[in-house]
């Protein structure tokens, strides 16, 4: 008997989060040798999942990262003539992506093996009954039908991005409605944090943290202050914030924004320039996920807010 991989889904469960779905199929003809006939069950006992980190699209060296995991499995009642459709759901965990961004940082090609262990159960007196153990198969470009499901960089890319791995940290950054056309700032840094957005997704972490400081350096913190030795929030950019303050505000606003810009700087110095050197952008250790992803969840709210703040004082009615 041979099941085929027939593709995949994504799914939301409730208390679960989510969910990978592979498909496989059992062809009649499999189905028929098998009992000699029709059967009405398939009993799926349980599947295991494991990732794989493959050199090549065939058959050949691979070594196990990580054991996805062993789940409890289902059945399904066969229809009389048609092929059987079955369909495995593996949780989406950090520790699976991260494994994938892993491989794939490393150039190499993953792949899953999903094996499962079956009866079959045919209805009649005595009923019929057998069992085994088999795996979902992937063709190969060859034409082979693997054990290891071998995925190619482009489908690896296109589950990537379907499994949205980057959602939580899309906002809405409403630069487009403020009237001013000099605020080339904001529009830079939001194109630049897009483009972080992608490299995290792909697992480049130092590329990551390298884009927020430049981020930092060359747009947000572009000045210093009168001691010329510190960094402080870029003067155009400090200046187009205030001017839409209302008088009565502006005391406020500059102590808000003074403390904006010491966390951009205390973050740069203290936290950023730990991965990266401070003059060279040579890398001095590797950024996990983490850390990655925390200086980039800074900077998307710290653009939010400075955006929604000018937006907010621009509309505003009683200027005074």
């Amino acid at each position: 008997m041979s099941s085929l991989y027939r593709g995949y889904d994504i799914i939301h469960r409730l208390g679960i989060g989510t969910v990978l779905i592979i498909k496989a199929e059992i062809g009649l003809e499999d189905i028929k040798r098998l009992l000699e006939g029709d059967f009405h069950l398939f009993i799926v006992d349980n599947y295991k999942v494991e990732l794989f980190e493959c050199e090549t699209l065939e058959a050949g060296a691979r070594g196990l990262r990580l054991k996805v995991g062993t789940f409890g499995g289902f059945v399904k009642t066969h229809i009389p003539n048609e092929s059987l459709m079955l369909e495995f759901e593996i949780p989406i965990s950090f520790k699976l992506i991260d494994t994938i961004n892993d491989i794939r940082r490393k150039k190499k090609i993953v792949g899953f093996e999903l094996s499962y262990s079956y009866n079959v159960v045919k209805i009649d007196y005595p009923p019929t009954i057998k069992n085994g153990v088999e795996y979902v198969r992937k063709t190969s470009p060859k034409g082979e039908k693997m054990g290891t499901m071998i995925f190619t960089t482009e489908e690896i890319d296109k589950l990537m991005k379907e499994l949205k791995y980057a959602e939580f940290i899309r906002f809405e950054v409403p630069i487009p409605l403020i009237s001013e056309t000099n605020l080339e700032i904001l529009k830079k840094v939001a194109m630049e944090l897009k483009n972080v957005e992608e490299v995290i997704t792909k697992g480049d972490y130092p590329n990551a943290i390298r884009s927020c400081r430049n981020i930092i350096m060359n747009y947000l913190l572009k000045d210093k202050d009168e001691s010329g030795k510190k960094r402080v929030l870029t003067n155009e950019l400090r200046g187009n914030i205030l001017n839409r303050i209302p008088d009565k505000f502006k005391e406020d606003y500059k102590g808000i924004l003074n403390g904006l810009s010491e966390t951009l700087r205390v973050n740069l110095e203290e936290h950023i320039h730990k991965f990266v050197k401070e003059d060279t952008e040579k890398l001095l250790n590797i950024p996990s996920r983490e850390e990655a992803e925390y200086v980039y969840m800074m900077l998307i709210l710290i653009l939010r807010y400075i955006s929604q703040l000018m937006l907010t004082w621009e509309n505003c009615q009683f200027k005074t």
